[in-house]
């Protein structure tokens, strides 16, 4: 019996293109799981991208410490000596009494610091609030109890309004301030919608206008503004309005500390609203 003996080339043409595939798809793999140098590289770059886009706790801690090293390790730098720094400590409270201290204490102050020819004074403090007077509510009873008995003489009167002049301890403060022409007061923003929900509109108004010598006058800048870096503010805590017109100029003195509450920067601009604003150190 005689068989025949052939052979399906087309079906063993695919068989061998099929095993060569899958000996290429071997290597191409094999050739990814070799450890080289560009691979891990690639992989190091992969994974601090990742960490840097989770924004992990623990290693934002470790970076500012080391940012920490590194200021350590480049040692104190020498100051210019332009720049004093007048302390509220102890010692000056055992002297001057607790804090706050009287506004006309405040004066007598910028009035000593402008003979020795400072050229710039600034307070990272806010006169916000009427400073309380006791003897000026004496004064301003006394002077209604007149009005009530009838008493007219115009001596009399005007002596009360002088001291009432001399006791307005906050007019006091902005003259001495006028007069120097020199100082630039601080205030703070509320940089959270909580903090201002309780206000109306008249008084972010009203605060916006008392910081108006704080904001950049003209802000150059290209069509497409990115602000997401921005701080927004939502208002200011400013100074009484005869303090904040007595002044050159004034600035913000927030303070951002960091995760680990070190404070390592502070910003320059502060936007509220559509204004920019400069900062107590960039005022100065």
């Amino acid at each position: 019996i005689t068989l025949p003996l052939y052979l399906d080339f087309p079906h063993f043409s695919d068989m061998i293109l099929v095993i060569y595939r899958e000996r290429d798809m071997i290597e191409k793999l094999k050739g990814l799981l070799t450890i080289s140098p560009l691979k891990i590289s690639i992989f190091v770059i992969l994974l601090a991208l990742i960490l840097f886009f989770l924004d992990v706790s623990f290693l934002r801690f470790m970076e500012l410490k080391a940012l920490d090293l590194r200021i350590l390790s480049r040692g104190k730098l020498p100051s210019g000596g332009e720049t004093l720094i007048a302390v509220i400590d102890e010692k000056s409270l055992s002297e001057l009494g607790r804090w706050p201290w009287p506004r006309t204490t405040i004066a007598a102050l910028i009035d000593t610091l402008k003979s020795y020819g400072v050229k710039v004074v600034g307070f990272d403090v806010v006169f916000a609030e009427p400073d309380d007077n006791s003897s000026l509510k004496t004064i301003a009873e006394l002077s209604k109890d007149l009005i009530g008995l009838g008493i007219t003489d115009k001596r009399l009167i005007d002596l009360i309004n002088e001291k009432k002049t001399r006791a307005d301890s906050d007019a006091v403060l902005a003259k001495s301030i006028e007069k120097a022409k020199n100082v630039t007061i601080g205030y703070f923003f509320h940089t959270s919608q909580k903090e201002v929900s309780h206000l109306e509109e008249k008084d972010i108004e009203g605060a916006i206008e008392k910081i108006s010598n704080s904001k950049y006058d003209m802000i150059k800048a290209n069509k497409v503004v990115q602000e997401t870096a921005l701080i927004h503010a939502y208002t200011a805590v400013p100074n009484l309005k005869n303090i904040s017109e007595a002044a050159e100029n004034s600035g913000y003195f927030n303070a951002f500390p960091d995760s680990d509450g070190t404070i390592r920067w502070s910003p320059l601009v502060i936007k509220l609203r559509d204004g920019y604003y400069s900062s107590l150190a960039l005022s100065m």
